[in-house]
């Protein structure tokens, strides 16, 4: 008697045995691929999408370029939007990605985006 086949696409099972990293199967996992190599790009299925001051603006930057400028996140509560790293600088391209952020989270309706408006608290 042959053994009992899995009718589960591998990639669901976390079977992928094919020599990958950790993170090359998460990711592949995450966008139903068998395979991923070093250098490959894939658009991937994600539980909470993270950003901040940083990387947002370019991220928001591509959002808005694959979907259009009025595209909706796929869900406003599964994004977590952070300026965390610019807050303490007066320098005007610094607090840009930060207003950057602003809008694009008024624009999402983002529920989790963690604005510093007031400094008074903060000691430097």
């Amino acid at each position: 008697m042959a053994p009992q086949q899995s009718e589960r696409k591998t990639y669901t099972t976390g079977s992928v045995k094919t020599g990958m990293t950790m993170t090359e199967k998460i990711l592949a996992r995450a966008s139903e691929k068998q395979q991923l190599n070093p250098g490959d790009n894939v658009w991937v299925n994600v539980d909470i999408l993270m950003t901040h001051d940083v990387c947002g603006p370019g991220s928001i930057g591509i959002f808005k370029k694959e979907f259009g400028e009025k595209a909706k996140v796929w869900d406003r509560e599964k994004i977590v939007i952070i300026p965390d790293h610019y807050i303490f600088t007066s320098d005007e391209r610094a607090n840009r990605n930060v207003d950057i952020l602003r809008d694009f989270c008024g624009e999402q309706n983002i529920k989790y985006f963690y604005d510093i408006k007031d400094l008074s608290n903060f000691k430097v």
